[in-house]
């Protein structure tokens, strides 16, 4: 019996290990994706501007600074 249940106990131990390996490979490769995200629209010569629903602006590029001639600061 408390041999099953050291086997039991170390099997979920290097599941969870495993689960927790997933999801930090997972979590490292999203960053990737959004940092070359964000220099696409950091460089990219269209204006790119985030809004919410409801009109508010919350992001402004470079290629938005350069049509507009507003900053970033000045339109967030």
């Amino acid at each position: 019996m408390v041999v099953g249940t050291a086997i039991l106990l170390a099997s979920i131990v290097i599941w969870t290990a495993h689960i927790a390996d997933s999801t930090d490979r997972e979590r490292f490769r999203a960053q990737g994706n959004n940092l070359r995200l964000v220099a696409i629209v950091n460089c990219s010569n269209e204006a790119i501007i985030g809004k919410t629903q409801e009109g508010i602006i919350t992001s402004w590029n470079p290629g938005a600074e350069a049509i507009y001639g507003y900053t970033a600061q000045e339109m967030i």
